[in-house]
């Protein structure tokens, strides 16, 4: 208990990473408390232990403390390494560290720009969170709230080529959306209920895809609980009979923290509807607690259901047929003001209407997305941009808190309260000082902002007030404002369509998605039109053999891609250990040398543009048939204005037989397509990518968990719970099985994952089974951009749903969604509390830490 932050030297091992070979000589360099020896055990393999006798030596304490600096803060950058898990507990430690010290903190990542900084806030990004920690965690200081709220960005104009028809039809439920609103409407509850069916199926499977976190925020979970509204019999059984018209509504979708959404319903039954909604709504008040108010505005009235941290947070109102129960009172009121014609409603404005012209309400979408540049105008007004950033901090001092708490305990440190943190140094003294008044508050064991409420379930952006700003915050508005206009200049409104057209056999279906973003700004017409090349509805046919193949019609003035050309290319088959290196992804394997399991080719005509890049500069022999060897190991050949690479000749030969043009359905100037590939030669390939991904996942959360105990001393029985309260997430692996400890060396338990403890590093198990192959039967995509429009058209083959329905909830938005009944996660921010083990046991939630031991003498510096 008297050894802190331990890293190997040179960062050989670091231990933040945990490590899995043991080295036959290292040394390791740690922080400790006094000056009497410290009794070491050293865990590697088997335990080794020995004694150190600290000496009075300035300059070799400074000499080790450099060394020890350089190797701890390099193991816990989380720059330039790729992250399984979330790097707030290390960007702590460093930050921290370094002002306990003064030590000198290792470089950020440079910043992408006023514009990307702001991009990442808007997304909630982990980049935005880290840098905001670094910002607290400095000691940032503040200017005073002096000044009003700034003038906003000048509003977009519609560049529309056609005014659209006065009698466009519209739907009623649009007359009833404000223009600042998202809208994502479903047609009728059955539609709605499909695509929450989908998500249920897939999505969660497709956030383990593309995500290198295994962890489970619940957010349509937290949204249901937010706004009441769970599964009924009446949304199963009369759904149909009482429900005309469904849309999700909102001026934004910060679901993690807490978004201004809403839920809007036509109703073909009044009385059924209210009921129903009513019904749930008070259920979830008498699980949940708080309190119901009622309200009148504009003359109607107002349900408010509301509990002190906001975890419940509904707010219902009704006009006519419509009614809308949403988180934010803001919201309701705009849908009042839009009913009563004193606000523009989407359905009333230009864009929309020339959206509907364009794409018919006669045509009989599953799912219509319509987002307006008012929304994207909104979400850059300054006080969405001001709350943006407090609500950020706010987020960030809460999530840190903890940590804090954590340390201080580690060290034998008072850690009850935020002045005794301060007192101690784990945060600096302008941590939780806020500009607008409002508090970091501890209830118990639970931290939450006095203005917004708790982590996870903040009042929505609109809600919160703003009085004034500071000139720090004036500036920074009024600089984003100023690049906005000068880079981006006024958003096109972007469209979504979903439709679904059963195939023969029943038992698939085929999925349409259309996107669409029009009419562009001149700005953006004129970017596109660097790179891409005039749409054509000559593409090349199919080329047997191929699994997967592409098509593209490029342009650009570079050497490397002088003129207007066809790239394209097909992939047939490749090694399913490309996807298995555990040093690099899969992209980097496939532009390495270790090309030769890809069995596929790349293309161009009428010259070979961006192919110049891999055929390198020096000319090599060429036969008369047009082939050559490169000095990079790939083969060549060039004919009829069209130029082949491939590792394999036989390959060229091939595709050359049967490369020719045919018409295509519409122009366009991309074409991607995709057999089944679960029926395919390229299944092997896929299933390995999501097994090592899978893979990854798992063992990131078991590195984050060693990690707890290893640099905060917390005991490893109680590190899976710390690690879900500290994240507000729950532990999940997509290869299934329970974290757990087990004893890995003599007298040590570690956590691992039950699912890989025993399995192979580099060979998928044969029982495994990539879920994306089971839904994902077949895909064609094309892209066009022309008249000031840019348009994608998806067509994916996937399994008819069957599921039955479970609940409301937030489909597509969210990245993934939870049937209503599982358990949530720990939801709560709550700061480690007393509780004990008992001896040898691991129950399924590990109890909190022990009381810390009492400090000793002389504990106050390293």
């Amino acid at each position: 208990d008297r050894a802190f932050y331990p890293v190997f030297e040179k960062n050989d091992r670091p231990i933040l990473r945990q490590f899995v070979e043991v080295p036959t000589s290292t040394t390791i360099l740690f922080l400790f408390h006094g000056d009497a020896p410290l009794n070491v055990t050293v865990h590697a393999g088997n335990p080794y232990q020995g004694q150190v006798v600290p000496r009075q030596d300035r300059a070799g304490y400074e000499r080790l403390l450099r060394a020890w600096w350089r190797d701890y803060a390099a193991a816990a950058d989380a720059r330039g390494v790729v992250r399984e898990y979330p790097a707030v507990v290390e960007e702590y430690l460093t930050d921290t560290l370094a002002r306990r010290l003064r030590l000198p903190l290792p470089e950020q990542a440079a910043s992408g720009g006023l514009l990307l900084d702001e991009l990442n806030v808007l997304f909630e990004t982990e980049t935005a969170r880290m840098r905001m920690a670094r910002r607290v965690l400095s000691g940032e200081a503040f200017g005073q709230p002096s000044e009003r709220l700034p003038e906003e960005l000048p509003a977009p104009k519609a560049e529309l080529l056609n005014p659209p028809p006065a009698d466009t039809p519209i739907e009623p439920l649009a007359t009833r959306v404000p223009v600042e609103s998202l809208y994502v409407r479903f047609g009728s509850f059955s539609n709605f209920l499909w695509l929450r069916h989908r998500i249920e199926d897939w999505g969660g499977e497709l956030r383990d895809v593309v995500s290198e976190r295994g962890l489970d925020f619940d957010l349509n979970e937290r949204f249901q609980r937010q706004l009441g509204l769970r599964e009924s019999a009446l949304a199963e059984v009369l759904g149909e009979r009482v429900i005309a018209d469904v849309a999700i509504v909102g001026t934004d979708t910060f679901v993690r923290e807490g978004a201004a959404l809403g839920l809007l319903f036509q109703a073909k039954n009044n009385t059924a509807l209210a009921a129903d909604l009513t019904q749930q709504r008070l259920t979830a008040l008498k699980e949940l607690g708080g309190k119901q108010e009622q309200r009148t505005i504009a003359g109607r009235p107002v349900s408010i259901i509301t509990t002190p941290d906001n975890r419940l947070r509904s707010i219902y109102v009704s006009d006519g047929d419509f009614h809308l129960v949403t988180t934010s009172m803001n919201l309701a009121e705009l849908f009042l003001e839009t009913s009563a014609g004193r606000h523009e409603s989407i359905g009333a404005s230009d864009e929309f209407r020339f959206t509907r012209a364009r794409l018919p309400l006669a045509v009989a979408d599953t799912v219509f997305v319509y987002l307006s540049p008012q929304f994207f105008q909104n979400l850059l007004s300054p006080h969405y941009q001001i709350e943006l950033n407090r609500r950020l901090r706010s987020a960030v001092e809460i999530e840190l808190l903890p940590i804090a708490q954590l340390a201080a305990r580690a060290e034998h440190q008072p850690h009850a309260t935020i002045e005794e943190l301060v007192a101690g140094d784990f945060v600096p003294a302008s941590f939780a000082a806020r500009v607008d008044g409002s508090e970091l508050q501890l209830e118990g064991n639970t931290a939450r902002d006095s203005l917004r409420g708790a982590r996870g379930s903040f009042v929505p952006v609109p809600d919160v007030p703003i009085e004034r700003i500071t000139p720090e915050e004036a500036t920074r508005y009024a600089n984003l404002a100023q690049g906005f206009t000068a880079s981006v200049g006024g958003m096109a409104p972007i469209v979504a369509r979903v439709a679904r057209k059963a195939m023969p056999d029943g038992k698939l279906e085929r999925v349409i998605v259309d996107v669409e973003a029009a009419p562009l700004s001149q700005r953006h017409v004129e970017l596109l039109s660097k790179w891409l090349g005039e749409p054509t509805d000559a593409r090349l046919a199919p080329v047997a053999g191929n699994v997967v193949s592409f098509e593209a019609v490029l342009r650009g003035g570079t050497f490397f891609s002088a003129g207007e050309h066809h790239l394209f290319g097909g992939l047939r088959d490749a090694d399913p250990a490309i996807a298995l290196d555990p040093q690099a992804g899969i992209i980097a394997r496939l532009v390495s040398s270790q090309l030769q399991g890809v069995q596929g080719y790349l293309g161009a005509w009428p010259n070979p543009g961006f192919l110049r890049m891999l055929s390198g500069i020096l000319e090599v022999p060429v036969d008369p048939a047009g082939y050559a060897r490169l000095r990079t190991g790939l083969w060549r050949r060039q004919f009829n204005d069209f130029t082949l690479l491939s590792f394999h000749p036989e390959i060229l030969e091939q595709a050359s037989a049967q490369l020719k043009f045919e018409k295509a359905p519409r122009p366009a100037q991309v074409w991607v397509h995709a057999e089944d590939l679960s029926q395919s030669r390229l299944a092997g390939l896929v299933n390995a990518y999501g097994y090592r991904q899978s893979r990854q996942i798992t063992a990131g959360n078991t590195r984050f968990l060693n990690m707890l105990s290893e640099q905060l001393h917390v005991p490893r029985a109680e590190a899976l719970e710390t690690a879900e309260r500290l994240l507000v997430a729950k532990f999940e692996s997509p290869l299934g099985g329970q974290y757990e400890l087990r004893e890995t060396s003599p007298g040590v338990k570690t956590w691992v994952s039950s699912a890989l403890a025993d399995a192979p590093p580099n060979q998928v198990p044969p029982d495994y089974q990539f879920p994306a192959l089971t839904w994902l039967r077949g895909m064609d995509l094309e892209m066009g951009f022309q008249n000031g429009a840019i348009a994608a058209h998806v067509e994916a083959t996937m399994p008819v749903e069957t599921r039955p329905a479970a609940g409301f909830s937030l489909p597509g938005l969210l990245g993934g969604a939870k049937p209503a009944g599982n358990a949530p996660p720990a939801t709560n921010n709550q700061l480690p509390t007393n509780k004990k083990n008992a001896k040898g046991s691991t129950p399924a939630k590990p109890p909190q830490p022990k009381s810390p031991a009492p400090r000793p003498s002389g504990a106050r510096e390293f």
